[in-house]
């Protein structure tokens, strides 16, 4: 009788400490995810919950420097009534840009960019006879909002662009859209919702903001930081919803209109890996997408080659400068705004013209098809 007493008496107490236990871990790792969340929200504010634009870019041309291109202003609203600025840009002999024009292209500007860095791009398509509505993503420059928010916002901004540029011009003439970078990330998510685009151009565009942002936490702090990917993920979908699960690729598939996708192998922003033009196999059944290679033209591919090696000359100059200093946040401001003014930007907006005149007879061919 002791002993059976005693048997049930140990099973009970292992029951007890199994129970303990069970709770200590559950509480240890719900500590652990806890603490991995807020780290992960740390970094991603230190990150993305910024503005954008305390200097205009100093390798690019000004808008008085392009005495074909006149503009008009828009303001339109985006996510929580912010509102974002951009600018219709067309011949200065127009009368009636959009009724004259061939079409209307939107530009979606790269991440932490400006779409005034895309001057010569916009008078290019002005030149071929297009009005471009180009604008500032929330957060950035001229637009409306105290932080960039995440890669995100960017689908969020261009989705209100283009119901913008739809009511605008009633869609009177074909709308297309043009992105670089996290812009051309924005275009293809758009793809399958529905607008009447009539043709995209996708340049240096990535497949997938997870893929960035474990490459910006990889860069920043480390490989250890790469293990709180999952957790950015959760706060995405928390700012962002459905629009956090985005897939360039799965939204190009959708879309039954021309594609064309331009990237460079030597990409140090974008790797091949990460590019929508990596994942070119999933679009070989589709006779609609077409794709370009480029060798040596970095992340910004439609500059000639000896811009582009100006740039790296100049990169290089900068970096001596920030690393004489101990960082950037230690050089004097008049050595930075020498270092800028001394940059010749004819030299830095040379562009290819095989590669301008590709983009501009894509949209043309696609704007005056049926």
């Amino acid at each position: 009788m002791c002993i059976l007493s005693y048997q049930i008496d140990h099973e009970q107490m292992r029951g007890r400490n199994m129970k303990r236990c069970t709770q200590a871990g559950l509480i240890t790792a719900g500590a652990a995810i806890a603490a991995g969340q807020l780290i992960s929200n740390k970094i991603y504010k230190d990150v993305f919950f910024k503005r954008s634009g305390e200097r205009d870019c100093p390798w690019e041309k000004g808008f008085d420097e392009f005495p074909n291109l006149k503009r008009r202003k828009g303001i339109f609203p985006t996510s929580d009534d912010i509102t974002l600025v951009g600018y219709f840009y067309y011949d200065r002999l127009s009368v009636r840009p959009i009724p004259e024009s061939k079409g209307i292209i939107i530009l979606a500007p790269g991440f932490l960019q400006s779409h005034k860095d895309y001057l010569s791009d916009i008078d290019a398509f002005v030149k071929a006879g297009f009005v471009v509505f180009a604008y500032d993503n929330m957060g950035c420059y001229e637009s409306g909002g105290s932080r960039i928010l995440g890669i995100d916002q960017a689908v969020v901004d261009l989705r209100n662009a283009i119901s913008y540029v739809e009511d605008v011009s009633r869609c009177m003439v074909p709308i297309c859209l043009y992105g670089h970078s996290m812009g051309a990330y924005a275009c293809a998510s758009v793809l399958g919702e529905g607008f009447r685009i009539r043709s995209v151009v996708l340049r240096s565009g990535f497949y997938s903001p997870v893929l960035m942002i474990h490459d910006v936490l990889h860069r920043l702090y480390g490989f250890g930081a790469c293990a709180l990917v999952p957790f950015t993920v959760s706060y995405r979908t928390f700012l962002f919803g459905k629009d956090a699960w985005k897939c360039a690729v799965r939204e190009i598939r959708k879309f039954e209109g021309r594609v064309l996708i331009l990237h460079s192998e030597d990409d140090p922003v974008v790797s091949l890996k990460h590019s929508i033009y990596g994942k070119k196999k999933k679009f070989l059944r589709k006779e609609t997408i077409y794709t370009r290679m480029y060798f040596g033209k970095g992340h910004d591919i439609v500059r000639d080659d000896r811009a582009m090696r100006y740039y790296f000359e100049k990169e290089a100059e900068r970096k001596m400068l920030t690393e004489e200093y101990g960082g950037i946040d230690f050089v004097p401001a008049e050595k930075i705004d020498e270092f800028y003014r001394k940059i010749d930007k004819k030299r830095a907006n040379l562009y290819d013209a095989e590669v301008m005149e590709k983009i501009v007879r894509f949209f043309q061919l696609t704007c005056e098809e049926k």
